[in-house]
């Protein structure tokens, strides 16, 4: 039977308690949640034969989220990705926000919902176990207007699926775009670098990065281009021919409704990974650019290519550019989006 359990995993400066929630289905899957930054501390995976693998970076105390540039685990908002100079225009009135990674603003600022403590609380129904976080975002925080009341629930089922469902309403028009980003490594946390691991990304379409790595706001065709992920590649012959080895910015247009967006396979151990989500874009993020400076929970050095990222968002410019659908909540209306993280073991090729 499903069930959850809780724990004190750390305590902050200001004497705000840390708790870490896991929950397990029956199958024996767990997944390990902190009201730190709505974080994905652990997710276990059972393995035919043998333990159960940790799919997910992450750090064996409170300390190491707090030193952590990376948002491992972490949700990432009001808006995930860059906007370009940290300009966001509504109603032809221009807000500035910080310029966290010169010149963008980046998941929504130095002081985002991955450095806030959230509520939590904890459903425990006969196929499935959430755990449900809230946190309220005050008018002018990052430079953001309104007022924002927002929620992030994960849901283990039975079936091995992680569905995180986002919830978010506003007392004014605020851009809210959030995601989840943990680093998987489905070998294990530990077992080496990632770009051994298969990967499809079920777009035709991207649009491309600039040097700083902000959106481009054109969309391409990804055929007979690098970035074509839509018959699985091996990681490694991918990032060798893309710029700056980052992966791509895969446009959707899903209109809320799911649609497959990716799927992740480890040779190694088996174990795929199915993406679904109602947002209109999929950031895919090799990283590249871990420093190898923080050891995570097996006391190996998160380093270059240690995990790989599958950012389900809305376009993260959309307030500025045309064309690429819209992430404004209206007052009082409630926004939603689903992403599912499916997970099945089908053996090495």
């Amino acid at each position: 039977m499903t069930h959850s359990s809780s724990r004190l995993f750390g305590q902050l400066a200001d004497g705000f308690e840390v708790t870490a929630w896991t929950l397990r289905n029956r199958s024996g899957m767990e997944v390990e949640v902190l009201n730190y930054g709505a974080i994905v501390r652990r997710i276990s995976i059972p393995t035919p034969s043998g333990p159960a693998l940790d799919v997910v970076l992450g750090f064996n105390d409170i300390e190491g989220y707090l030193q952590d540039p990376a948002w491992i685990g972490a949700v990432a908002g009001r808006v995930a990705g860059r906007i370009p100079g940290g300009r966001l225009t509504l109603n032809s009135i221009t807000h500035q926000l910080p310029l966290n990674q010169p010149p963008n603003h980046l998941h929504g600022g130095p002081d985002s919902f991955n450095r806030k403590i959230w509520r939590g609380e904890t459903l425990e129904e006969e196929d499935r176990v959430s755990v449900r976080l809230v946190l309220l975002s005050p008018h002018g925080e990052q430079g953001y207007p309104g007022e924002l009341i927002t929620s992030v629930t994960y849901t283990l089922t039975d079936e091995n699926q992680l569905i995180f469902t986002t919830e978010a309403v506003s007392l004014e028009a605020t851009p809210v775009s959030i995601t989840q980003h943990s680093y998987f490594n489905l070998a294990g946390e530990g077992q080496g670098d990632t770009r051994d691991h298969v990967l499809a990304v079920f777009s035709d379409t991207m649009i491309p990065t600039r040097k700083d790595y902000s959106l481009s706001d054109r969309k391409v065709l990804v055929a007979g281009t690098a970035s074509d992920l839509r018959t699985p590649t091996r990681i490694r012959d991918m990032v060798s021919k893309v710029a700056n080895q980052h992966l791509d910015f895969y446009w959707f247009a899903n209109a809320g409704k799911a649609k497959p967006m990716a799927r992740l396979f480890s040779n190694e151990s088996g174990i795929q990974m199915d993406v679904f989500s109602t947002h209109d874009c999929l950031q895919a993020y090799s990283a590249m650019d871990m420093n190898g400076k923080y050891p995570g929970k097996s006391g190996t050095l998160h380093k270059a290519f240690s995990g790989v990222c599958l950012e389900a968002e809305g376009y993260p410019n959309a307030c500025n550019a045309d064309g690429f659908g819209s992430i404004l909540t209206k007052p009082g209306e409630l926004q939603t989006h689903v992403t599912t993280y499916a997970f099945s073991h089908r053996g090495g090729e």
